[in-house]
């Protein structure tokens, strides 16, 4: 039998319908609408009360049996926690555990060396023996353990710099993918000498170098990216549209007129910024919103709390009302109606509900 759209309006009825099972997860799962009810009227005790309880299914031997399939805590622990839990709870875990290793300890110096001659680095015997390694370093015994190890070149001579500069064409390059030459040859004062064959950066762009560099860019866009300071020094110059007069999008310029047109075309704040935030941005910049502002917060003020659920009414969703930029969400968020508004929406979706599959 569907219970999904009964109403459960007596006791008697909830009491008929929780005897039709045997266990408060049966009942909840097929007749979840008499299992509220029964909380709502309170009877739900009464209601179960003739359901099986849930036995506890771990007693020492079958916790024993569990432990049986795993070698330490930690994997019992991960596969099996409410035995595990269990266990603990009932400070059983040292019977129920015999038969597992025990966690390794390195409690004297002599097995700390041994594990330490397995390794040839400090790195890999930290990595793949952290336990051993955190020990040896606890105790101060990281040097002596470690005297057999290979010992990472630290020191890097001028030559050394030389060399790892060599592969690169340019000090970014030489900086972005070796960091730590880079910084070594900076703190030395040794960058100039280590990068004499690369390219000098251009200090100051003229008109013509400008041109030049700008030829070699299909796009406004893309010069920027890659000739960010070529492209700054045309806009400071004032050379930006003669230099991009052969790319394919050339840079946006917006007049003050344009910027007032495209602000008339939107509603509100909110629907300028999402619609068109390049816009919005160099309108805020230049001073030219402040007016529009106004003119926006004004018609806000209009807005009664009537008419904000007159526009509610429309929507049966709370988020398309939201997306449609209607300066009446706007109005309703400032005075504090959308707990109203939204109540509207949900009996507008009810009734829609009803209307369509025809109970009214």
């Amino acid at each position: 039998m569907n219970n999904k759209h009964v109403r459960w309006t007596t006791p008697a009825q909830v009491i008929d319908d929780a005897q039709k099972y045997n266990s408060k997860s049966a009942w909840a799962k097929n007749s979840s609408g008499a299992v509220k009810a029964a909380i709502r009227m309170g009877i739900y005790e009464k209601a179960t009360n003739h359901m099986l309880r849930p036995t506890n299914k771990w007693t020492i031997d079958t916790l024993q049996n569990d432990a049986l399939n795993y070698n330490s805590r930690g994997a019992w622990q991960k596969h099996s926690p409410s035995a595990y839990t269990t266990a603990r709870r009932l400070g059983l875990l040292d019977v129920v555990c015999v038969h597992m290793k025990p966690m390794l300890r390195y409690r004297t110096d002599e097995e700390l060396r041994e594990d330490a001659l397995k390794y040839t680095t400090r790195s890999d015997w930290q990595k793949y023996s952290k336990a051993a390694y955190s020990a040896a370093k606890k105790r101060g015994l990281l040097d002596i353990l470690c005297i057999h190890m290979q010992i990472k070149k630290i020191h890097r001579t001028t030559e050394d710099l030389k060399e790892a500069a060599q592969a690169f064409d340019s000090r970014g390059d030489f900086q972005k993918n070796d960091r730590n030459a880079y910084a070594v040859a900076r703190k030395r004062g040794l960058l100039d000498e280590v990068c004499k064959h690369m390219k000098p950066k251009l200090k100051r762009w003229t008109p013509t170098a400008i041109l030049e560099d700008a030829l070699k860019h299909n796009s406004f866009n893309e010069w920027v990216k890659h000739s960010s300071a070529a492209s700054a020094a045309a806009r400071r110059l004032d050379i930006q549209n003669e230099a991009c007069a052969h790319m394919v999008a050339k840079p946006i310029k917006r007049t003050t007129e344009a910027l007032r047109t495209e602000i008339e075309r939107y509603p509100s704040k909110r629907a300028f910024l999402k619609h068109n935030p390049h816009a919005y941005s160099v309108a805020a910049k230049r001073g030219i919103l402040s007016n529009a502002l106004k003119v926006w917060d004004a018609q806000l003020d209009k807005l009664t709390l009537a008419d904000c659920i007159n526009s509610a009414s429309e929507y049966t969703e709370f988020n398309k009302w939201q997306e449609s930029y209607d300066i009446s969400f706007d109005a309703a968020k400032r005075n504090g109606w959308l707990e109203v508004c939204r109540d509207q929406i949900t009996k507008n979706r009810i009734n829609a509900w009803r209307k369509k599959t025809g109970r009214n």
